[in-house]
């Protein structure tokens, strides 16, 4: 397999793995914001259905899930992160030195149903920036490599 395809082949995994990843943080933060009455008001239409709140649960809780493995064993295999950038993605993290315990209280609130709090929504964004960042990274080498 040529160096191209391999990237574009990583690449796409990280695209899935980006927008499944990014559309369950949209569903947790709406949720968040239905906590207040005052945005009830607001924006009346707003809703997050059982099913929306059920795949967001069990897409975020695998992902978290194998980023705590990353984080705590060295697992150099993911079902998300891409085997080229999964060590970088992992320096990248270590970089944001609260993350290991907003990790592990975001997991157990979701893995239990509790309301994320914004401390969690912190941790999410954290995750995603460095997320996205891969993502454009991979897309600049891509780009390289067909150029």
């Amino acid at each position: 397999m040529s160096d191209v395809s391999i990237l574009s082949n990583q690449y796409n995994q990280l695209v899935a793995t980006s927008d499944k990843v990014n559309n369950s943080v949209i569903t947790f933060k709406k949720e968040y914001l239905l906590t207040d009455k005052s945005n009830k008001d607001k924006y009346p239409k707003l809703a997050v259905s059982a099913e929306e709140h059920a795949e967001a649960k069990k897409t975020l809780t695998a992902f978290l899930d194998n980023i705590k493995k990353i984080m705590d064993d060295n697992e150099l295999k993911s079902d998300f992160i891409p085997s080229l950038i999964i060590l970088d993605y992992k320096d990248r993290l270590s970089q944001h030195h609260d993350l290991e315990n907003g990790l592990k209280t975001l997991i157990d609130r979701v893995a239990n149903d509790q309301p994320i709090e914004n401390k969690e929504l912190l941790v999410l964004d954290d995750l995603l920036t460095v997320l996205d960042s891969e993502r454009s990274t991979l897309f600049r080498k891509l780009r390289k490599g067909r150029g």
